[in-house]
């Protein structure tokens, strides 16, 4: 590809050319007095030889503020990828001259000319003034989630599931086209209240490889060959064997394995009271075989009743998700002081924590406090009951880690920790108990409740 300047209609333009006609960038002529400022999807030194004019700014810094993406190549793919977590407006209308971005291009133009670019320009200009409303997307943790917020804001529309057979996962969501790890970023807004789930489809997972690329197939029980033959039973009235047909077959016809009859009429020498499947493999029969999957990208075999199962979903947005987005972050602890995470919060933080221990097999130990409020009112009343539910989670929050995560409950605390076994989390919360015992005049009824790792997922369903 080869870039240089030239002058049209008296302004200097960056001209990029390729294979054809040259492609010449030129502003929308119904957008007098406005600059604007377009990242094009190219290398840095590429980038660096383009020549900006009166009406188009080429943004040579992905990381400062521009209006347009345009991507004039399908190489502008693993650019666009390469430049997402860290450019301005991560946001931005995507213009395209190839499909490759799917539903996360906003134009696509089947011819790279300057007023197929400029039309495109023109038409997207209400979006791209709808995305420079927002407050700007910064660099961080809150980043991927504010994007897919800003992205099914601006247009207007549910954040969808595709099909993607060449993916291991087999299904995608276009309009994410590259933030990585699409789903898990999802799943923590709509567990945080900001999405809403709508279910799309439930597939299974290869335990090995965590693939959904798998092939369902019936397999012998014995050696999980799945070279089957379905064959008819034969009964023999007369002496009561009952095998395959072919074990009865002979060249005069029926002939009983067993006491060597010849079987003449079905009905009264023989019935076939059903069928029996016999693999081929190792020879061995069953009544059924057994269905099972097979990984195609790693071999392993997993039986249909041990597969693990993945559920996808469309996503739309919600008040509160809009509410976030406006205000240019996420909800975090620090949003609520004296009280630790809000509830929401906290299960948004603790589903993240739970599946980073699931995958690297770390512990996790989550646990709640319950007070039993109707017996402590009697005895405080019920300003005297606040008073106490502040101290007990300041107190448990005097006791945890900093990596550690509390909330308050209507009558207690929730909390997890990271790193701590079971056993860690029993030896902590006696201490508690004991301080509690030592401080508080009033003795609460208290409830404590543990959860380890493979419970903690219950646990997030009942607060949610």
């Amino acid at each position: 590809m080869t870039i240089w300047k030239a002058d049209i209609a008296g302004e200097r333009l960056g001209v990029i050319t390729g294979p054809g006609a040259p492609l010449l960038l030129r502003s929308p002529s119904n957008a007098a007095g406005k600059s604007w400022r377009i990242l094009c999807l190219l290398d840095d030194e590429q980038r660096k030889n383009l020549r900006s004019t009166a009406r188009i700014e080429f943004v040579l810094d992905p990381e400062s503020d521009f209006d347009f993406f345009i991507a004039l190549s399908p190489a502008a793919k693993d650019v666009f990828e390469e430049l997402l977590p860290r450019c301005g407006n991560p946001a931005a209308p995507l213009i395209s001259v190839t499909d490759v971005f799917a539903s996360r291009a906003d134009a696509v133009v089947e011819q790279p000319t300057a007023s197929a670019i400029a039309g495109a320009i023109s038409s997207l200009t209400p979006l791209a003034a709808r995305v420079g409303a927002l407050p700007s997307i910064p660099p961080g943790a809150d980043r991927n989630g504010l994007l897919a917020l800003a992205l099914a804001y601006t247009r207007s529309t549910a954040i969808k599931a595709r099909w993607q057979p060449c993916s291991p996962e087999l299904v995608g969501y276009p309009l994410l086209f590259g933030v990585e790890n699409p789903r898990t970023v999802l799943e923590d807004l709509a567990n945080g209240g900001f999405l809403r789930r709508r279910f799309h489809e439930r597939l299974h997972v290869c335990g090995q490889c965590d693939s959904s690329q798998l092939h369902a197939r019936e397999t012998c029980i014995n050696c999980r060959s799945s070279h089957l033959a379905e064959h008819a039973l034969i009964h023999h009235y007369s002496c009561g064997f009952q095998a395959a047909q072919t074990a009865f077959e002979h060249r005069d016809g029926y002939v009983c394995p067993k006491c060597h009859k010849l079987l003449r009429h079905y009905g009264v020498d023989y019935d076939k009271p059903g069928f029996v499947t016999e693999c081929l493999a190792c020879g061995g029969t069953m009544a059924e075989p057994e269905v099972g999957f097979i990984c195609t990208r790693c071999g392993t075999y997993t039986a249909g009743d041990h597969a693990a199962k993945r559920d996808w979903y469309h996503y739309e947005l919600l008040a509160d998700g809009l509410a976030a987005l406006r205000a240019g972050a996420l909800p975090h602890a620090d949003i609520w002081p004296g009280t630790g995470y809000s509830l929401r919060d906290f299960c948004l933080v603790v589903t993240h924590a739970l599946s980073v221990a699931e995958q690297h097999q770390r512990p996790l130990t989550a646990w709640t406090m319950t007070v039993d409020t109707d017996a402590l009112t009697q005895e405080v009343g019920r300003r005297g009951v606040v008073e106490i539910c502040q101290f007990l989670l300041e107190l448990v929050k005097q006791n945890l880690g900093d990596s550690d995560v509390v909330s308050a409950l209507p009558t207690g605390v929730v909390a997890c920790m990271s790193e701590t076994e079971r056993t860690e989390a029993e030896a902590k919360l006696q201490r508690i108990r004991e301080q509690i015992g030592s401080t508080l005049k009033s003795k609460p009824e208290l409830k404590f409740e543990l959860f380890g790792r493979e419970e903690i997922g219950t646990l997030l369903r009942d607060l949610n």
